[in-house]
């Protein structure tokens, strides 16, 4: 009896390893997607930092436009406008246990507003704000749970079955939630996002350079440098929420609004150095 308690210890705990790596591979992808979504789907798109819609039918792909407080399961893969195929997460798929994926009405592929550094959320996890969609992986079902289809009260347990105030635990009644949940802040997405901003910035002032022998004077300049930049630039107000001031003729730096990051750029060197990683 010992040993089979042990041996089934050890398989609980190598499940949970599993379904935790999972989820950190998941969003791993998410904010990967999101730091290039940009770059797939074009200028006149929405812009760096969204994710995709849930799965909310359960065939494997994101159901477009997302709802308001979208709450489905993560969709499998992606299908690019190019045609390519941007895998996100397919586990447990197969015993109708795959992860949910509950998403920021800011966050979302179909945006209702701009989207930058100044950006807030509606979703928060255990009361706190600032996520940008959470993850949750269903433990076995409860009895009062029927499975087998897309209804998430049959998988989620409380406040996470319908979003947007999604918790880790139920101190009311432990013994019927087995939901384990990680989270994306904006932070996450920002920091790598205000990174491809800067580059984009860089390229439209690096012409202005080009044209005028020096980068912007001042703040007025730099907001007039930017009417060759992809259409997101502007519709997201990314220009708006930029302190930018000249160093030199051949540098100047970028700091973005509710984001601690400090990028300079040099035409000289053709480079972009930051003060640290993380917003």
């Amino acid at each position: 009896m010992f040993l089979t308690y042990v041996n089934n210890n050890v398989v609980n705990q190598q499940a949970d390893l599993a379904t935790m790596q999972a989820m950190r591979d998941a969003k791993e992808a998410l904010i990967s997607y999101a730091v290039l979504h940009g770059d797939y789907y074009g200028a006149a798109g929405a812009g760096p930092g969204h994710l995709p819609c849930p799965d909310s039918n359960g065939n494997g792909a994101e159901n477009m436009p997302c709802s308001i407080n979208a709450l489905g399961r993560i969709p499998q893969s992606v299908t690019l406008p190019s045609g390519a195929v941007f895998p996100l997460s397919s586990y447990n798929s197969n015993i109708d246990a795959q992860l949910w994926y509950g998403l920021a009405n800011e966050v979302r592929r179909s945006p209702s507003a701009a989207f930058n550094s100044s950006t807030t959320s509606n979703l928060t996890l255990d009361g706190q704000g600032g996520v940008a969609a959470v993850l949750i992986a269903p433990g076995e079902g409860l009895p009062s749970q029927s499975r087998g289809n897309n209804n998430e009260a049959n998988y989620l347990e409380a406040g996470n079955a319908g979003g947007p105030n999604f918790v880790t635990n139920n101190p009311a009644d432990p013994d019927n939630f087995n939901d384990r949940l990680l989270s994306i802040s904006i932070v996450e997405i920002m920091s790598p996002v205000t990174a491809r901003i800067a580059e984009t910035m860089k390229v439209q002032l690096d012409n202005f350079h080009t044209t005028n022998g020096n980068y912007p004077v001042d703040q007025t300049a730099f907001n007039g440098a930017f009417g060759a930049a992809p259409a997101w630039l502007a519709a997201n107000n990314w220009p708006a929420v930029t302190s930018y001031v000249q160093v030199d003729d051949d540098t100047a730096t970028l700091v973005f609004d509710s984001c601690n990051i400090t990028y300079t750029l040099s035409n000289t060197a053709g480079t972009i150095t930051r003060t640290s990683s993380r917003c």
